[in-house]
């Protein structure tokens, strides 16, 4: 047995079970293939001396469509008056949202203050100027 992803053989992959990761695909249309040969061609079996139809082995392939989310928080600015912009870049065709607390301890303490798509940038400033808050945590998130 021999699987293949993108028609590329996967180094080791000759066991009856295969696991790949989505990031070791890429985003796209992908294809996973497996080629089963019965053992009776290896080695000359005396019971198979040739196999001119290919009767002893067998392919079968799975297209697989892969979408990972990724997401990057950089270029973090202070604005004065209590405004902050920062960049999300990445790829989340489903959506994210913004999320902002002012402590990290409470799971619940998240608010959503922009929900966008994305599929390169996005700038996000926290125009609200308010002074209501000394520290205040960002964060972006995409749907389960």
């Amino acid at each position: 047995m021999q699987w293949y992803t993108n028609n590329i053989a996967v180094s080791g992959g000759t066991n009856a079970n295969f696991s790949v990761l989505p990031l070791a695909l890429g985003n796209g249309t992908n294809t996973v293939k497996a080629i089963i040969t019965d053992p009776a061609l290896v080695g000359g079996s005396p019971w198979v001396l040739t196999d001119t139809n290919n009767l002893l082995r067998q392919t079968n392939t799975w297209t697989v469509k892969v979408t990972v989310t990724n997401l990057n928080l950089s270029s973090p600015l202070w604005l004065g008056t209590n405004r902050f912009r920062l960049t999300v870049s990445g790829y989340a065709p489903q959506g994210f949202t913004i999320q902002a607390s002012t402590n990290l301890t409470n799971a619940s303490g998240w608010v959503t203050l922009s929900t966008n798509g994305l599929t390169n940038i996005f700038n996000y400033t926290n125009n609200t100027g308010s002074t209501n808050f000394k520290w205040r945590y960002f964060r972006a998130r995409t749907p389960p």
